[in-house]
């Protein structure tokens, strides 16, 4: 393997790598970019703490996947029944009107 390759992986695999992407997100939260809030250290500290702790942010990250999987289901069923019964209002109303 090359050198660039070597380097590469383990910026990726160890936690240097990971120190390294915790910095840079860090830079962007606290950047003149993001609007200042008064709850700003809080969601800084709360964005911190699930990059620099996966192990809760991948169950975490699952609910809301979950989550918002059972609503667009949801909304699915509830569009397949709208659909339906406005098909047979529209055959009821051709046939008996």
């Amino acid at each position: 393997m090359g050198e660039a390759l070597q380097d590469r992986l383990r910026e990726c695999v160890t936690l240097e790598g990971v120190w390294r992407k915790h910095g840079r997100i860090r830079e962007f939260v606290r950047s003149d970019l993001v609007p200042k809030a008064p709850h700003e250290p809080i969601v800084i500290g709360m964005i911190e703490f699930l990059v620099e702790n996966p192990i809760v942010l991948v169950p975490l990250l699952l609910i809301i996947a979950v989550f918002l999987f059972a609503v667009i289901k949801k909304l699915l069923k509830l569009l397949a029944i709208a659909t339906i019964a406005g098909v047979l209002y529209v055959l009821l109303v051709d046939y008996f009107g």
